[in-house]
């Protein structure tokens, strides 16, 4: 409904008439933003619309999110910055709130599990994790993995000894850590039922790029099956 608000008709092939300013919204739930090639058409009649149609509605935007940026300088959507570098290179990666806010997280479950066992401080920590590396493994995060890796076995490494204050330095590495392969220093536990947990590391996750839809695919038409098939395969297999 907003693309009507900004004049902007589309055709039934998805393209866009009367678009000579390449205005596109784009949405996820109650977050959105508006890209277009000129900054006054953003300011003087794209925002003004939006706070319109909004108004219409008993909304209106967040004066502490809504700002009007050049891609260069770039901006955050949905826990990522987005950003144009040299050579018309676009990159994203994991915001520093999101990644300010994933430490907040883990750091609050390892103080909250001062005296619980390492299995379930562990299990606790790798829901964190697992939600936050698969939603981030898809952007440029490789380096920041590898720095949330550092700080989360410090603190781990901190709880360890506060956890078993009465043991020696070696005492404590046999009892909670191991090496499996190239990696050393793996924290593990042992739930009651003797079933061994690991502590699941971000620079484990790969990151995987991902692959848009074909444009013209049809669910229901025969002749995508296979294409279709193919992409819940690898989804699985990710």
């Amino acid at each position: 409904m907003l693309d009507k608000a900004f004049g902007i008709s589309i055709r039934p092939d998805g393209c866009r008439k009367n678009n000579k300013y390449k205005i596109h919204l784009i949405r996820y739930a109650d977050d959105f933003i508006v890209t277009a090639n000129n900054k006054g058409i953003l300011e003087n009649k794209v925002k003004p619309l939006i706070e319109e149609f909004l108004a219409k509605r008993g909304l209106q935007l967040s004066q502490e999110k809504t700002k009007i940026t050049h891609i260069t300088e770039g901006f955050g959507f949905l826990g990522q910055n987005i950003r144009m570098y040299s050579k018309n290179k676009l990159l994203m990666r994991p915001s520093k709130d999101s990644i300010k806010s994933v430490m907040g997280k883990l750091k609050g479950i390892i103080v909250k599990h001062r005296g619980s066992q390492a299995a379930v401080l562990i299990r606790n920590l790798n829901r964190v994790i697992n939600g936050w590396a698969n939603y981030n493994k898809h952007a440029c995060s490789k380096k920041i993995f590898f720095k949330l890796d550092r700080i989360l076995w410090r603190n781990i490494w901190n709880w360890a000894r506060r956890r078993h204050n009465n043991l020696g330095y070696r005492k404590i590495v046999s009892l909670l850590f191991m090496t499996i392969g190239n990696r050393k220093w793996q924290f593990f536990g042992k739930f009651s039922n003797g079933k061994t947990i690991l502590l699941r590391m971000f620079a484990l996750f790969k990151i995987k790029r991902h692959k848009l839809i074909a444009g013209a695919v049809n669910p229901f038409d025969p002749y995508w099956d296979d294409y279709i098939r193919k992409r819940k395969l690898c989804r699985i297999l990710a």
